[in-house]
């Protein structure tokens, strides 16, 4: 027979394993919970890979307009500016209702 020493002994050690497992199963938690919140970080920084990979984009553009439109500028400067902007062979005079001569 088991003695009421031992009894004692056992239902402590069982005591402690339980406080024990509750522990564990708490820590199991908080680590889902961290995982849970790592998840959603790396699923925002992808949202902002993608935005600043657009605007990237996007300013890459500007700056290939704006180079071109210097390049241009630039070719063009040395000419004069009737050549630049030719006149309107356009009459501007109004017709009028008198006969010629």
């Amino acid at each position: 027979m088991i003695s009421e020493e031992e009894v004692n002994l056992l239902q402590q050690e069982n005591q402690a394993l339980r406080e024990k497992a509750d522990l564990l199963q708490e820590q199991s938690h908080l680590l889902q919970q961290t995982v849970s919140l790592q998840e959603e970080t790396i699923s925002l920084h992808g949202q902002l890979m993608d935005a600043f990979q657009k605007q990237v984009l996007l300013l890459t553009q500007q700056v290939q307009t704006l180079q071109e439109q210097v390049k241009e500028d630039s070719y063009n400067n040395h000419l004069q500016s009737s050549v630049r902007f030719p006149r309107s062979r356009k009459s501007l005079r109004k017709k009028s209702s008198k006969k010629r001569g």
